[in-house]
């Protein structure tokens, strides 16, 4: 047996790796004699790189401090990049409510337009009832002026009546 691991001692040398069981099995079992008593039983299905290595790989302390200050240096450059991304959704939110906006009162200059009588909603709360937006609170201080909050934060919506038009404060 011991043949087994000066060949495995030579081939780390020379390869710099530990080679695989099954290279081992053909590199080394050709040289037992057939009639050898480690031939016999489960000494084939034994043999693997875990039984064979001669010392346990591990991680200096270097390596693993090197990993952690690696780490480190991509989580502070990857932190500014998602820490404000509260505004931008802020931003996208009250776009969105601009776009159904313009989209309903698109759909009422239509209905009008099928009625006979093409024209835009006459202010800010024929609009909002035609909208029907949920999960944000908008209200019509008459004309076409529209408020509501967003993430808390006040935002203006203008309807001009004439073009049928929404604008947001963005």
């Amino acid at each position: 047996m011991s043949f087994i691991f000066d060949g495995l001692k030579k081939l780390e040398q020379e390869k710099g790796c530990i080679p695989s069981p099954d290279y081992l099995k053909d590199k080394f079992l050709k040289q037992i004699p057939p009639s050898s008593e480690l031939l016999q039983g489960d000494f084939l299905k034994n043999l693997s790189l875990k039984n064979l290595s001669l010392e346990k790989v591990t991680f200096t302390l270097i390596e693993l401090v090197m990993v952690i200050v690696i780490l480190g240096i991509l989580a502070v450059s990857a932190i500014p990049r998602f820490a404000d991304l509260s505004g931008d959704a802020e931003d996208r939110t009250v776009q969105g409510i601009t776009s159904a906006l313009n989209a309903a009162a698109a759909i009422k200059y239509a209905e009008s337009a099928i009625a006979g009588n093409a024209a835009y909603p006459a202010g800010g709360a024929a609009l909002l009832l035609a909208a029907n937006i949920t999960g944000v609170t908008l209200t019509s201080s008459g004309g076409g002026t529209i408020t509501g909050n967003v993430n808390g934060q006040p935002h203006t919506w203008t309807f001009d009546s004439n073009t049928g038009e929404v604008t947001d404060d963005i």
